[in-house]
């Protein structure tokens, strides 16, 4: 069952929804947050807890770095987007 709640938004951020729905891209404001709320639950359900954590972003972090400063590989995209499809099924991500 709906529950009504009250929000308040800034001019700026009320005007951007207002743009939004003139747009077509959804029926309401109203429309548009429930949209928002849905993509962030599922972006919130997709990573697990581990990835949630402030170990886990910094291990993230210093990843890329290094890659950032490893330089460039003699790879095809579709080779580098297979090694990691490969990395994730081996981890159980995939």
């Amino acid at each position: 069952m709906p529950v009504k709640t009250t929000l308040t938004f800034s001019q700026d951020d009320r005007a951007y929804m207002d743009s939004v729905v003139k747009q077509g891209h959804y029926v309401s404001i109203s429309d548009y947050v429930r949209s928002l709320v849905r993509m962030d639950r599922a972006e919130s359900q997709r990573l697990t807890e581990f990835e949630k954590t402030p170990e886990y972003v910094a291990a993230l972090r210093e990843k890329l770095i290094r890659s950032e400063q490893s330089g460039y590989v003699d790879k095809s995209p579709e080779e580098i987007l297979q090694d990691f499809k490969d990395e994730a099924r081996a981890r159980g991500k995939l």
